[in-house]
């Protein structure tokens, strides 16, 4: 009975952890703090050492582009060629930082391309496009896909 009661209290621990873990990334992916960030990957080593498999961690990414991509009024203005030009650069950074988290190089090369990106949308789309940082988003009409 306790052996069941301690296995109950591990998974309901490892969950939390995991939801820490996706809430500190999804914070970084809009605010680009590295508090956040550095949050995230605490709690991700938390689950390492309770031998969480980190290929299950791996699925708990960064996903700065697709928040981008929401923060547009109109989502086909994301389809744009300049909006495209700047989010595929943006995902080109996210992808290689997601596959090595702890490099410090890639870490900065992200936040610069993802701060300049910010940058550029907000001023070729100021009144389409809100900063996700600054909790202004626009309302998602598919928040049932999340």
């Amino acid at each position: 009975m306790q052996a069941q009661k301690l296995t109950q209290q591990k998974k309901t621990k490892i969950q939390t952890l995991r939801q820490d873990m996706t809430n500190s990334f999804v914070a970084f992916s809009k605010g680009l703090k590295e508090t956040d960030f550095d949050a995230a990957m605490k709690t991700r080593q938390e689950l390492l050492d309770m031998n969480e498999s980190a290929t299950s961690l791996d699925k708990i990414k960064i996903n700065s582009v697709e928040i981008y991509k929401k923060s547009f009024e109109f989502p086909e203005v994301a389809k744009n060629d300049f909006s495209s030009e700047v989010l595929d650069e943006l995902e080109i950074a996210e992808k290689n930082l997601n596959s090595n988290l702890d490099n410090v190089d890639l870490f900065n090369d992200f936040v610069d391309i993802a701060e300049k990106s910010k940058t550029r949308l907000k001023s070729k789309y100021a009144d389409q496009w809100n900063d996700p940082a600054n909790g202004s988003a626009p309302k998602d009409s598919s928040e049932d896909d999340d």
